[in-house]
C-alpha cells in the first residue's frame, strides 16, 4: 500500500535561474570597493625636482620655500608648458637689487646697486629657459610675487654669474645688470633705452632723469620725458663720430690723389715748380731754335721753293700757283 507523502517533502528544490540583486546593492558594493582601493600616488612635482642652489646671503624661509613650493605655485601660475611641466626644475636663488640712493642722487656710482626683500630663479625645463620665479616675504613668511613669463629674461638670469647683480629698474620695468663697471640691458624693457653695454658713470645721468621724472608712478610708468637715452645711446653716439672721422679721411686721399694715377698729385709743389721752370726756359728754348736755323748751311734741296711758292725766274712753283710778273724795262 502505497504511503501518502506530504506535500514539498522529500522533493529537491527546482532552480529558478540566476539570483537578481537590486540596483542600489550592486551601486553600494561599487562604492564601497572603490572607496577602499588604493589610489595611486600622484607625483610630487617638488620632490621629484632637486632643490635649487642658493647664493650665500638668502633668508632660510626663502630657500624653504623655494625648495619646497615654488614649483607648484609657478607651474599653477603657468599656462603654457605643456608636456614640458614634467620636467620642470628652478636654477640659483638670488636677491633682486636696484640702484643704490648714492647712485640716484648723482654721486658716487660704487656701489651701483643695493639687494632689496625680493629674491629670483629662473624656471627651467629640459628645452630651455622658460620664466622668471620671484618671491617676497611677507609677514615673514616667503610666497611667490609674480611669474614672469619671459624665456629670453630667464635665459640671462640663468647664464648670469652668482656674483652679478640681477638689477630692476623701477620707473622703466626693465631688468639689467652691472658688471666689471658696466651696466648690460636684459630685457626687451631695457633695450628699448639702452643698446647695448654702457660704462656705468656714462648711464648714471639716464637712470637719475628717470627717476627724478617718475614722480611716483607705478612700475613700467615713467615719464617719456625721463627717457632721453631712447634717441642717443653710448654706443651709436661712438659709431657716428668713427663714421665722420672715415668720410673726412676718404674726403682727404681722394683730394690729395695723382692726377693721372701716377706721380705728383695735381697742385703739388713739385708741380707747381716744374711749370714754372718750363716756363722760364721757353724762350731760351725759342732762341737757340732761331740761332741753329741760321748758322746750319743751305744744301742744294734748300733752292727748291715750297709748293705754291713764288720762283725766281717768276714761273709757278710746283704747285702751280702763278707767281707774280716781274716789271719790263723800258728803253
Amino acid at each position: 500500500m502505497a504511503m501518502a507523502t506530504a506535500p514539498g517533502r522529500g522533493r529537491r528544490p527546482t532552480s529558478r535561474g540566476p539570483v537578481r540583486w537590486p540596483a542600489w546593492v550592486l551601486s553600494g558594493l561599487l562604492m564601497l570597493l572603490t572607496a577602499a582601493w588604493p589610489a595611486p600616488a600622484l607625483a610630487d612635482t617638488d620632490d621629484a625636482a632637486p632643490a635649487p642652489p642658493v647664493v650665500p646671503g638668502v633668508p632660510e624661509q626663502v630657500a624653504a620655500w623655494f625648495r619646497d613650493g615654488a614649483l607648484a605655485a609657478a607651474s599653477a601660475a603657468t599656462t603654457d608648458l605643456g608636456q614640458e611641466r614634467d620636467s620642470l626644475r628652478l636654477g640659483l636663488v638670488r636677491p633682486v637689487h636696484t640702484w643704490s640712493a648714492a647712485f640716484l642722487g648723482g654721486g658716487n656710482p660704487e656701489p651701483a646697486t643695493v639687494a632689496v626683500d625680493r629674491w629670483a630663479a629662473p624656471l627651467l625645463t629640459d628645452g630651455g629657459a622658460r620664466a622668471v620665479v620671484l618671491a617676497q616675504l611677507d609677514g615673514g613668511q616667503a610666497g611667490l610675487e609674480e611669474v614672469l613669463t619671459d624665456a629670453d629674461l630667464a635665459g640671462a638670469l640663468a647664464d648670469l654669474p652668482a656674483d652679478v647683480p640681477f638689477v630692476h629698474d623701477d620707473p622703466l620695468d626693465g631688468w639689467f645688470s652691472v658688471a666689471e663697471g658696466e651696466v648690460r640691458p636684459l630685457d626687451e624693457a631695457a633695450r628699448e633705452v639702452l643698446a647695448g653695454p654702457a660704462p656705468v658713470d656714462v648711464y648714471q645721468p639716464f637712470v637719475v632723469a628717470r627717476y627724478a621724472g617718475a614722480d611716483g608712478a607705478e612700475p613700467g610708468q615713467a615719464a617719456p620725458a625721463a627717457e632721453p637715452e631712447r634717441s642717443w645711446s653710448p654706443v651709436v653716439v661712438v659709431g657716428v663720430v668713427l663714421l665722420v672721422l672715415l668720410v673726412w679721411a676718404g674726403l682727404i686721399v681722394w683730394l690729395r690723389r695723382p692726377a693721372g694715377g701716377d706721380g705728383p698729385a695735381r697742385g703739388t709743389p713739385r708741380r707747381r715748380e716744374a711749370a714754372d721752370r718750363s716756363a722760364r726756359d721757353r724762350p731760351r728754348r725759342r732762341e737757340a731754335a732761331d740761332r741753329s736755323a741760321r748758322d746750319t748751311p743751305s744744301r742744294p734741296h734748300d733752292d727748291v721753293p715750297a709748293r705754291g711758292a713764288p720762283r725766281r725766274d717768276g714761273r709757278r712753283g710746283p704747285a702751280g700757283a702763278a707767281s707774280p710778273r716781274q716789271p719790263r724795262e723800258r728803253g
